[in-house]
């Protein structure tokens, strides 16, 4: 059996948060137990999912500006590349095949 959820973090570290971020990083569980990975339907759920928790584990609480946003956009990009590394580990590869 495979787990179904991850916790996925800010892991971008120093460069892409803030110094009053880099204390105690921020996570968010998602999970897809509810999901069937076979179906296109399923994988593009999953995919919303891992956005919208990188989404979370990034948002700088109301810090703007073009540095906050390259950060932003930096994390989110890191913190969506752990989760599918993740998710990739755990997920057995689904194989159709064609006669």
């Amino acid at each position: 059996m495979f787990k179904s959820t991850l916790v996925l973090a800010a892991l971008a570290t120093a460069t892409s948060l803030p110094a009053h971020a880099q204390d105690a990083p921020r996570t968010a569980i998602v999970s897809w137990s509810d999901l069937d990975l076979a179906s296109s339907n399923g994988r593009a759920e999953l995919q919303r999912r891992v956005r919208s928790a990188a989404k979370r584990v990034c948002n700088e609480n109301g810090v703007q500006g073009a540095a906050a946003a390259s950060r932003f956009a930096e994390c989110r990009t890191a913190a969506r590349t752990q989760a599918q590394a993740r998710i990739a580990a755990r997920v057995p590869v689904i194989q159709v095949a064609s006669r």
